[in-house]
């Protein structure tokens, strides 16, 4: 069975929450940080932030669907 591959509608392909390491699945939250990092829940995206000191604006993106 193959794995599918789940993007972001910002169109990066995402595996993994960038701070924490969680694998998403489909339907699963996620946060897109300016479309170059992706994060599963709001505190994983502060975290990042206050450990990078930076201000950004994110999108909540629900990912429900696949690319073959």
């Amino acid at each position: 069975m193959s794995e599918k591959v789940l993007r972001c509608e910002c169109g990066e392909e995402v595996d993994v929450c960038d701070w924490c390491g969680k694998k998403f699945k489909v339907g699963d939250k996620i946060i897109c940080l300016e479309g170059q990092h992706h994060f599963c829940s709001e505190k994983c995206l502060n975290k990042y932030i206050d450990d990078t000191g930076i201000i950004a604006e994110a999108r909540v993106i629900l990912s429900d669907e696949d690319d073959d």
